[in-house]
């Protein structure tokens, strides 16, 4: 190996190796290069600061530093009998914890894939019975070895199991790779099991396991007979079970299995910023004290160093390539040109300290719902890219950048214009079906296509998922949607309208309740958090009437 790294000497030669960029998060980064026809994957740790530490410890948690936890756990697992990527070399420099600087270089595990792209798409067809088997008792047999060896993955998904393309009969070829939040001792805790399995049987939950299959994993998990292990230890499988359960709701808005959200194919569900974002691969980079998640399907290029600049300082834009469209001490709106290619950035300042600890209310359940909306049929702004900004330890800024739809205009409802009115009936039957409980459904709210006639909805912050065709669901939305209209109760116009709604909808409520319902509702202040949760307590009237019918 001396021969491939023979111009290396020092931590700061091996931190300029590699030409292309996998992954870049905080004070981590892995590349992939290239040495006499292999490929290598080096990760590189910058110092991260003693403030960084002391923020550790304050949650208690204990911090992780450099590439050597990484580095010992490699070497834990392949003692352990488990395939890991070979370590081809490892360094760190520095005085103290706070300005240490380490590298870690691998081999190349190829040709292989991971699970997850393996089950998905039309790959998923390929996958024969007795393959899904074979891997099966490789990935149990895995688990089992690092679990009974003392360790614990912390990030076990079917997306850090790399397959060889062409495995021996016997052997699945399995390779676990991402080592470097594994926790090592002499025995795994139980909640630390719980968590590497449910997250394991989260990440299958798509593939749509028989009860054999699942009871295949468990008897190779445990070599234990199934009559003893589900009598002695069944409650361990059950609280496995609900977290994954759980924890596929969250990510996905939805039960796993539920008809009506073909999400399988289209994008995964695995992020930079945690489990609450899923929209596909991202990729997350820092600029000082803005850390930026992104996709690469953006028009403009967010890594840009003008493009960063203006994101760490969007709560007050300015540049010749920006054009504010809303400016607020709430939420600020505006365009961003570069070579061009147009985005717009949603920027929420965080003036307050309750609002700094409650960040993730903002752009995070913008970006979140934006996603789980558009994987239930709505039609939504593409979303390139959610970043923070940090000063001292607490979020003072956060936004989204969006797809820019100037080119569209908003619903101009007017009771003197019924073609512009019957509009909003289509996106209010398109949420009512999906199950979509958008708070602010009003006409700013919808943008018009003028070529094609196409909606969109936008503003996502505020939004509640729900089974479909809920009737208290319909009821707030065209009520909350006539009064931001202007459209008064008990009109020609507003009675038109809501005969339409009832048509259009199909609701399994006459007419005459569906009407006597949203005229109670409308003039009513509803809570945000009653409409989120689909219980207005000053309505309970209106609710009445629906359900009675």
């Amino acid at each position: 190996m001396r021969k491939l790294f023979a111009t290396e000497s020092r931590v700061s030669d091996f931190s300029r190796i590699g030409d292309r960029e996998v992954r870049s998060f905080k004070n981590r980064s892995t590349r992939r290069f290239e040495r006499e026809g292999q490929g290598f994957y080096i990760k590189s740790h910058s110092a991260i600061g003693w403030w960084a530490i002391l923020k550790e410890w304050l949650h208690f948690r204990r911090p992780e530093i450099g590439a050597r936890p990484e580095w010992l756990a490699l070497q834990a697992a392949d003692a352990l009998g488990i395939r890991v990527p070979e370590v081809v070399a490892f360094g760190e420099e520095g005085r103290n914890d706070a300005s240490q600087r380490s590298f870690l270089v691998t081999r190349e595990v190829a040709p292989a894939i991971s699970l997850e792209e393996l089950f998905s798409g039309g790959n998923r067809q390929q996958v024969t019975p007795a393959t899904r088997r074979r891997l099966i008792r490789g990935v149990a047999e895995i688990a089992r070895r690092l679990h009974c060896g003392g360790l614990n993955h912390r990030d076990f998904y079917l997306c850090h199991f790399l397959l060889d393309q062409s495995p021996g009969e016997d052997d699945p070829g399995l390779t676990l790779i991402d080592l470097h939040r594994v926790q090592q001792r002499k025995r795994v805790p139980r909640r630390w099991l719980v968590k590497d399995v449910a997250g394991l049987y989260f990440s299958a939950l798509d593939l749509d396991l028989s009860l054999r299959e699942r009871l295949l994993f468990i008897a190779c998990y445990t070599r234990r007979p199934l009559r003893e292990v589900l009598g002695r230890d069944g409650a361990f499988w059950r609280v496995v079970s609900r977290r994954a359960h759980r924890l596929y709701r969250k990510v996905h808005g939805r039960k796993a299995g539920s008809a009506g959200v073909e999400s399988a194919g289209k994008e995964t569900a695995t992020t930079g910023l945690g489990t609450g974002l899923g929209t596909g691969s991202l990729h997350t980079q820092r600029h000082g004290p803005l850390t930026l998640s992104y996709r690469r399907n953006s028009p403009v290029p967010l890594t840009d160093e003008r493009v960063l600049g203006l994101l760490e300082t969007a709560e007050n834009p300015r540049g010749a390539d920006v054009t504010v469209l809303k400016s607020g001490c709430r939420r600020s709106v505006f365009s961003l040109e570069l070579d061009g290619e147009a985005v717009v950035v949603k920027s929420f300042p965080l003036g307050r300290t309750r609002k700094r600890l409650r960040w993730k209310r903002y752009a995070l359940a913008e970006w979140t719902n934006n996603f789980r909306a558009r994987e239930r049929g709505i039609s939504t702004p593409e979303c390139y890219g959610v970043f923070v900004t940090r000063r001292v330890g607490l979020v003072v800024n956060c936004g989204v950048v969006m797809q820019d739809l100037s080119g569209w205009r908003k619903l101009q409802l007017r009771t003197s214009d019924p073609d512009e009115l019957r509009r909003a009936i289509p996106v209010l039957v398109e949420l009512f079906r999906a199950g979509v409980n958008h708070i602010d459904i009003s006409p700013e709210n919808i943008l018009i296509d003028p070529t094609t006639g196409n909606h969109v909805i936008i503003d996502w912050q505020y939004c509640s998922f729900h089974e479909p065709e809920n009737d208290v669901q319909l009821v707030l939305q065209a009520a909350h949607f006539l009064k931001g209209a202007g459209l008064e109760v008990g009109t020609n116009g507003w009675i038109d309208w809501v005969r339409l709604l009832h048509r259009a909808s199909g609701v399994n409520k006459p007419l005459e309740t569906l009407w006597q319902a949203i005229a109670k509702v409308q003039p009513l202040k509803i809570r945000i958090s009653d409409r989120i949760e689909l219980e207005p307590r000053n309505a309970s009237d209106a609710i009445a009437i629906l359900r009675a019918a």
